[in-house]
């Protein structure tokens, strides 16, 4: 589970840090990584490994300090990037203003409703596009070419282009045109029938 910066005490985290440096178990000092001499041709090997240990140490420092000083993040199904806590505020007036409305109609009611509605709908509207334009000023690496496919036409679409009547069909009402066409063709043309032409017995069968 992350570790949800913002809300970071990051005073108690120097201080919680501090005491973890001085304390008996993480307190080191440069004899204790610094090079052995009667090791011989290990010298290096050890000089490795108590850099090693060290930085083993001094990780595990930070984790505990993180955790007593850093609260960490509520999973959610779907994690939005670009959420933040004025949205939360704004969804929360949104909510009341709507259900306000339901219980007492009327045209306050309603113009707070909508007032609140399109407050909501518009900051939402302005956090994802400068979420977007930060990861795009941001982007390095592999995250260029993933901004590309986020916004690169589709090579292949979903329905292919159809062939209708001699002619392609590449729009969504000329698809179903040539659908509706197809499946539903219309019947072909026949002449009325003459009744009194037919014989008698046939006459009978249309009673």
């Amino acid at each position: 589970m992350l570790y949800n910066l913002e809300k970071a005490d990051w005073k108690a985290f120097s201080q919680k840090l501090l005491e973890l440096d001085q304390s008996s178990e993480f307190r080191w000092e440069y004899y204790d990584i610094g090079p052995n001499w009667e090791a011989g041709p290990d010298i290096e090997l050890d000089f490795d490994l108590g850099l090693e240990n060290k930085a083993t140490k001094l990780q595990e420092m930070i984790k505990i300090t993180a955790e007593a000083s850093i609260p960490r993040k509520k999973p959610f199904l779907r994690l939005k990037v670009w959420w933040t806590k004025e949205l939360i505020s704004l969804r929360k007036q949104f909510g009341k203003a709507r259900k306000s409305w339901k219980r007492s109609p009327s045209q306050d009611t309603y113009e707070a409703y909508l007032e609140a509605r399109n407050s909501y709908f518009q900051e939402v509207k302005l956090a994802k596009t400068s979420c977007w334009n930060t990861f795009l000023e941001n982007a390095q690496g592999k995250e260029i070419f993933k901004a590309f496919s986020y916004t690169k036409k589709r090579l292949i679409p979903r329905l292919p282009v159809l062939n209708y009547e001699e002619k392609p069909a590449t729009s969504f009402p000329e698809k179903c045109q040539a659908f509706i066409g197809t499946l539903f063709k219309k019947p072909p043309n026949a002449d009325p029938i003459d009744w009194d032409t037919l014989p008698e017995q046939s006459k009978w069968s249309r009673y």
